[in-house]
């Protein structure tokens, strides 16, 4: 942002919206023998806040007051400025730290993730539960159409999303509630993860967040499929309605938390019994190695589903099947097997393979069917 544009934004602020704010994150104020000024404090650093627009210096004063409060709070003048602005609107920053960029489809995976986190929030706000098998309520859709994407930052990769505090044709606050169900439920499934204490979310105590598996499972669609980033959530609550709920601002998910998370994902989830079904496929990609007894590992087999419809799943073959997998690569002539399907945070997996073999039409094997999965929910 260049100076002209700082000046240009500074000159759009609202002194009662900088005054709501400065209350809302610590900021105290202190005595000024000035009537157009009013002067706060937080840990050592002061601020002064002009309280008349017609005052000559009012823009150079905003500026000055955000420069000193983006210093007192470790944050970019940039972004200070953006929360100062977002008057009637929860400013939710998510951040991938350590990739500098990313591509294409890991952005679009990761936007996905984010919708996802807010609507499982959204959900438990309305109906607190471990599992909602179909994030469709009413006040969650209202609540998702009213939230906007706002920017990507610099600093790693971070989104910027904008949430109401209110929603229109839903109960009044709901906004800001689920705002600070996502962040106190987010905070307790961190701590949770940190403190190596899974049955603080399997089993929570009456004060405790309920987390559902619906947010485990959006949280880890956000992180790049390497898994090499860490994820910070934080939120700068609207300046014209300052959080009196004392929900936390700021969770942190590190890379080694991962592997808990999808645990705990699985734990949420109502278990469904798994049956071994017939397939019909075609191997799509082969990815192992050499072994003892020649190549084996994982291959993708996309399979044929009850209606027609394709699904890829991951098998992890022994060095007989692998070898058939091959053959029916290279030919690209279909597989028939019997498994079981089980779905996994990053698609689908197929688990317990016998008797697979090259498909020949005049074989007339049992029809395809789409077995019930592992676990159960929408996508």
């Amino acid at each position: 942002m260049s100076p002209d544009d700082v000046y240009s934004v500074a000159e759009e602020i609202d002194y009662k919206v900088v005054k709501s704010y400065l209350r809302s994150r610590g900021w105290t104020g202190a005595n000024t023998p000035r009537d157009d000024v009013a002067v706060f404090r937080r840990d050592g650093a002061e601020v002064v806040l002009p309280l008349d627009r017609t005052l000559t210096d009012y823009v150079p004063a905003m500026v000055m007051l955000a420069r000193r409060v983006a210093a007192a709070e470790d944050r970019g003048v940039e972004a200070v400025l953006s929360d100062l602005t977002a008057a009637r609107a929860d400013r939710h920053r998510a951040a991938l730290v350590g990739p500098d960029t990313l591509g294409l489809d890991a952005v679009a995976r990761t936007v996905d993730g984010l919708t996802r986190v807010f609507l499982a929030a959204a959900c438990s706000a309305v109906s607190p539960r471990s599992f909602h098998p179909r994030m469709t309520l009413a006040e969650a859709e209202a609540f998702l159409g009213a939230t906007r994407f706002t920017a990507i930052e610099r600093g790693s990769v971070v989104l910027v999303v904008d949430t109401p505090t209110e929603v229109s044709d839903t109960r009044n606050g709901f906004g800001r509630h689920v705002s600070e169900t996502l962040l106190r439920s987010l905070s307790h499934l961190s701590m949770a993860l940190r403190a190596d204490v899974p049955q603080r979310v399997l089993e929570p105590t009456p004060t405790d967040p309920i987390v559902s598996a619906n947010l485990c499972e959006a949280v880890l669609r956000m992180v790049p499929q390497d898994e090499a980033a860490d994820l910070r959530f934080e939120v700068a609550w609207s300046a014209a309605v300052p959080s009196e709920g004392g929900a936390p601002t700021a969770v942190a998910f590190d890379r080694e938390m991962y592997e808990g998370l999808e645990s705990l994902a699985t734990a949420l989830r109502p278990s469904a019994r798994t049956q071994a079904m017939p397939f019909i496929g075609w191997v799509s990609e082969l990815r192992g190695a050499p072994g003892p007894w020649g190549m084996e590992g994982p291959v993708v087999i996309t399979v044929v589903l009850e209606g027609g419809s394709m699904l890829r799943a991951t098998a992890d073959l022994d060095a007989s099947d692998y070898a058939v997998a091959a053959v029916a690569h290279v030919s690209a002539a279909p597989v028939h097997f019997i498994a079981e399907l089980h779905r996994i945070r990053r698609g689908h997996q197929l688990r317990a393979i016998r008797n697979l073999d090259i498909w020949h039409p005049d074989e007339e094997p049992e029809a395809p069917t789409s077995p019930p999965l592992s676990r159960t929910g929408s996508e």
